[in-house]
């Protein structure tokens, strides 16, 4: 499999598969994988019409992104497994929603486990909030800003 860093040419079929997989979390945004490939030394290919990612550093570090795209799900996992078996890494998927646990569930019936990591759960802020920065809340983004 050939992992590499996202390029700007590969913009479309990257929201292509988010959009085809459902996938609204940030870490399926191409804007996202792209900026931030250095930080978390973000990789991917393209297999069975999925997009598959890979991590290299962070908190992310040897791990992969749910496979994304129109493809069957068993044969990107199989996929995934053999490329962690070649690189020396335990086959863990990170940053996953409730629906994907759901997926892989029924797609590899017991064979994860299953962890949530309290510190690196997305949230969501509302419209009206941002755009106002009303209270000590936001405090640090107004000074940001």
């Amino acid at each position: 499999m050939i992992f590499h860093k996202p390029e700007l040419r590969e913009r479309e079929i990257v929201r292509a598969a988010a959009e085809a997989a459902g996938a609204a979390e940030n870490d399926a945004s191409f804007v996202n994988l792209y900026l931030l490939r250095e930080k978390y030394g973000t990789e991917i290919a393209f297999a069975e019409n999925m997009l598959l990612r890979r991590y290299h550093a962070g908190f992310r570090a040897g791990c992969y992104g749910f496979p994304l795209g129109g493809g069957a799900l068993k044969p990107a996992l199989q996929i995934l497994r053999e490329d962690a078996a070649e690189q020396n890494l335990p086959f863990r998927l990170t940053l996953l929603t409730k629906a994907q646990c759901a997926a892989l569930e029924d797609a590899a019936h017991g064979q994860f486990t299953f962890s949530p990591v309290p510190d690196y759960t997305e949230y969501l802020y509302k419209r009206a909030n941002l755009a106002e920065l009303r209270g000590s809340r936001y405090h640090g983004k107004r000074n940001h800003i």
